[in-house]
């Protein structure tokens, strides 16, 4: 059951705020553990000693993004080991769903016309096939085929003006998970003209299982994999605590932390101040409701913990849309499932701004003591 938070909190923009933005994209989820940065320069593979004995880490660019791995092992040779495998599936994931990719099986999709058959790899069926499946648990607020709606807004930040009603109408014909077709394994078909896939909302997550799997496969039984704010821990620490997980506001100074201790356990956060666009003076946050056409207005940030990052990464993004009576329905129906969502009970333009918070009861039982 989510319950609402006691007080309500004023959040102020400030320059460290941004900075946070930029370090880690939404809500910042870092590993409070964590010490000790890569040189971009280095190879991606190699790790590195944190300070702490027994704990090695990696920072890299994947998926448009920062990512970074942390594990525990006897020694460097050992943590080596572990990583290179974890960080080859992300790159294969990155290779596979991207996109940017031409020849990418997302590039191929969406190069396609409607009505034909396009076979693709194994890993990306199970991926699209998870991605209609949570189209319909969120009944559309989660859904791959939003990218022609995000087209008409793009144009609407070039030319300073609002979209009209037509574009919309005419974006929202394109958009829908039941335009996917799935006829038999590994084959994928559009079944509208102008549909195109990104599956950016979903393969963050994915790509952080695979890490996770290919971790545990290499004998780690202890790591944390965030990509772009999108993570997931095995098992505990090297010290047998649990992971701690710390969620920050980049805009400004929370009244209490918020600290989560996890274990074989997902993170996901989406929010809609770290990354938006502006048409004329107005602001808009660049998560867009596939259902409306309309960028999401009320939800500045939700936190989502789950069993998989896969899940979690959907939801977070689904959660930043619904509203939230619909989130809370939500995530009180799936097992295994915890959150807490940020309302705001005031316009995003507007410099300060009245946060309400919900969480889960398993929420509550996550934040440390």
């Amino acid at each position: 059951m989510i319950r609402e938070y006691h007080k309500t909190m004023t959040m102020r923009k400030t320059t460290a705020g941004l900075f946070f933005i930029v370090l880690f994209a939404s809500f910042a989820v870092a590993a409070l553990p964590l010490t000790g940065c890569r040189r971009r320069e280095e190879r991606r593979t190699t790790v590195r000693p944190t300070g702490v004995p027994g704990r090695f880490a990696v920072r890299f660019e994947t998926m448009g993004t920062d990512a970074f791995i942390v594990v525990y092992a006897p020694d460097a040779a050992r943590a080596d080991s572990y990583v290179a495998p974890a960080i080859g599936a992300i790159e294969n994931v990155d290779r596979l769903m991207s996109f940017y990719r031409q020849e990418s099986d997302i590039g191929a999709l969406n190069s396609s016309e409607a009505g034909t058959v396009v076979e693709v790899s194994e890993e990306t069926y199970k991926v699209l096939k998870e991605s209609v499946r949570m189209a319909g648990i969120t009944g559309g607020a989660f859904d791959p085929t939003y990218t022609p709606l995000r087209d008409v807004w793009r144009r609407a930040q070039d030319e300073g003006t609002l979209p009209g009603g037509k574009q919309l109408d005419d974006a929202l014909e394109k958009v829908g998970a039941e335009h996917i077709v799935l006829p038999e394994q590994n084959h994928v078909m559009f079944k509208t003209e102008g549909m195109l896939l990104d599956l950016g909302g979903i393969a963050k997550g994915y790509a952080v299982d695979r890490a996770i799997e290919e971790l545990q496969l290499a004998g780690c039984s202890s790591a944390l994999v965030d990509i772009g704010g999108y993570m997931a821990v095995l098992g505990r620490r090297g010290d047998q605590r649990k992971w701690r997980v710390e969620v920050r506001d980049p805009r400004g100074e929370v009244n209490e932390p918020y600290v989560l201790e996890v274990e074989d356990m997902a993170i996901a956060t989406s929010g809609d101040y770290a990354r938006y666009f502006t048409v004329g003076e107005r602001r808009f946050s660049h998560i867009i409701d596939p259902r409306t056409g309309w960028p999401a207005d009320s939800i500045p940030s939700v936190t989502v913990t789950a069993p998989d990052a896969l899940t979690a990464d959907a939801l977070a993004t689904a959660l930043s849309v619904l509203d939230v009576g619909e989130g809370v329905e939500l995530i009180d129906s799936l097992p295994g499932v915890e959150g807490m969502i940020m309302e705001r009970k005031a316009p995003a333009e507007e410099e300060d701004e009245g946060i309400v918070i919900h969480y889960s009861e398993g929420f509550r039982r996550l934040l440390a003591p």
